[in-house]
């Protein structure tokens, strides 16, 4: 699973710093399984996620990237915040929780199936109508973490379910 994503990630390190991806370099994302992509994602945390990385907002709390492909949803980012630690993450939204729910379900049981045969452990916390999946190998390693709940929306009723790569 390395190779595709190692391939990959050189073609975009090589691109230089450009905020859009080639078309060749669309496509080879766009050929990679999904479970790739995850293990792609888990592999490129240790650069800090580098060839992910497009355009950059910086404030004093954070840095921020638009990510180069996106897993879940269409508003992936890379953060890094005042803890130097840096996390992959993508979110959607949904105007109804059955439907949140059910999208966070599939993408854990697809994510258990990725990863199953590689010793990650899994730990589900729920609090107050959201739920926490994570996936951990050990404190070392970058965890993989998936999340349904209500957002803080205050005019109406929205749900997101968001899918992270980073430490916990």
């Amino acid at each position: 699973m390395k190779s595709p994503f190692l391939l990959v990630a050189g073609v975009i390190t090589l691109s230089g710093c450009v905020n859009t991806l080639s078309q060749e370099q669309q496509t080879k994302i766009d050929n990679m399984t999904s479970c790739e992509k995850i293990q792609g994602l888990l592999e490129s945390y240790e650069n800090d996620f580098a060839p992910l990385k497009q355009s950059r907002v910086k404030n004093k709390y954070m840095e921020v990237w638009q990510a180069s492909y996106n897993l879940v949803g269409e508003n992936c980012q890379i953060s890094k915040g005042n803890n130097n630690t840096n996390n992959y993450m993508c979110q959607q939204n949904f105007s109804e929780k059955d439907l949140a729910v059910a999208i966070y379900s599939q993408a854990v049981d697809f994510t258990k199936n990725c990863l199953k045969e590689q010793g990650w452990r899994i730990k589900t916390e729920n609090n107050k109508g959201s739920v926490r999946t994570t996936f951990f190998l050990n404190e070392s390693s970058p965890s993989l973490s998936i999340h349904s709940g209500k957002t803080l929306a205050k005019l109406n009723d929205v749900w997101m379910t968001s899918f992270e790569v980073g430490k916990r």
